[in-house]
């Protein structure tokens, strides 16, 4: 991946709180608010388990596990339904594999591929998509139309290496109803690719990007990452194009998410006394309380 430097994102900054609600034990820690209804955010605690705030918004809760890594989060073909879905977890093991789970279903590995540089990416657009940074710190991915009977994805191919020099976790969503991948590269910068290749972005950003957007429009896609200046960026697709990026505040100190409802975007990042704060395009900062070890993952159901 070429070196590629344009600009800088940004300057303001606003503080993003200062209550602690450590996941450290397996008791349930009570959210500070509530997330939109359908919208499910995941991190890693500080015990190195998977920690989610349930969808209905009735606090955080253990699923166990020993990940290295922010989880990846999307909502997927409920089993044995073809109208519900329900959210899967997908987190790199301390083996380095690729492991997923669901609210009820335990931890199984789901590729033997070893994955570094942070955690994985996930996707679903009428098939999972789901990526992480390889050896030598390349860009691998892999999709599944298949499902066992308890929720969880089957791969069966071996995946395809695209590339480039990542630095952090990649992200994936639907842009222009392509199925696209974003990734930081060693410069900052960060970079898009469509599963071959990758084209430079005018955004420059500190660690892991974030994307969401529908794989049935053209125009609903969204971008964000932790700006040179620590606050939150963001920047929306308008069908042509990317809009400028634009601040919205914060102080972070790890990657951030968004998941898009049917209303609109829903930001995620982790503050500097490590809860998970969330935010609108329109709203304010408002936290969720818990810890995060490293960034955080999300996603919403439409």
């Amino acid at each position: 991946m070429k070196r590629f430097v344009r600009g800088c994102l940004g300057s303001a900054v606003l503080a993003l709180g200062v209550t602690i609600t450590p996941l450290a034990s397996t008791a349930d820690v009570p959210a500070h608010a509530a997330t939109e209804a359908g919208v499910v955010v995941a991190v890693e605690g500080s015990n190195g388990a998977l920690w989610v705030q349930d969808p209905v918004g009735t606090g955080w809760q253990s699923l166990g596990g020993k990940i290295i890594a922010p989880p990846a989060v999307a909502y997927v073909p409920a089993p044995g339904s073809t109208t519900a879905s329900v959210p899967l977890f997908i987190a790199i093991g301390t083996d380095g594999q690729l492991y997923a789970r669901t609210l009820t279903t335990g931890w199984q590995a789901i590729t033997s591929d070893t994955c570094y540089s942070g955690g994985p990416a996930a996707f679903y657009g009428q098939s999972l998509f789901v990526a992480c940074s390889i050896v030598y710190h390349q860009l691998w991915w892999e999709n599944t139309l298949i499902f066992s009977s308890d929720g969880l994805p089957q791969f069966q191919g071996i995946g395809t290496t695209v590339g480039g020099v990542l630095t952090a976790t990649p992200a994936i969503a639907s842009v222009g109803y392509t199925v696209t991948y974003f990734v930081t590269g060693t410069d900052g910068a960060v970079y898009t690719s469509a599963g071959a290749g990758f084209s430079a972005t005018p955004w420059r950003c500190i660690g892991a990007p974030a994307a969401a957007g529908f794989m049935v429009s053209d125009t609903d896609s969204y971008f964000a990452c932790e700006g040179t200046n620590h606050a939150l960026w963001a920047a929306t697709y308008t069908g042509t194009g990317w809009s400028e990026a634009a601040s919205l505040g914060g102080d972070l100190i790890a990657a951030p998410a968004v998941a898009l409802t049917s209303s609109g975007p829903e930001y995620f990042a982790v503050g500097t006394n490590h809860a998970i704060w969330m935010r609108s395009a329109s709203s304010g900062w408002s936290s969720l309380g818990g810890y995060a070890v490293g960034g955080v993952g999300a996603a919403a159901l439409n």
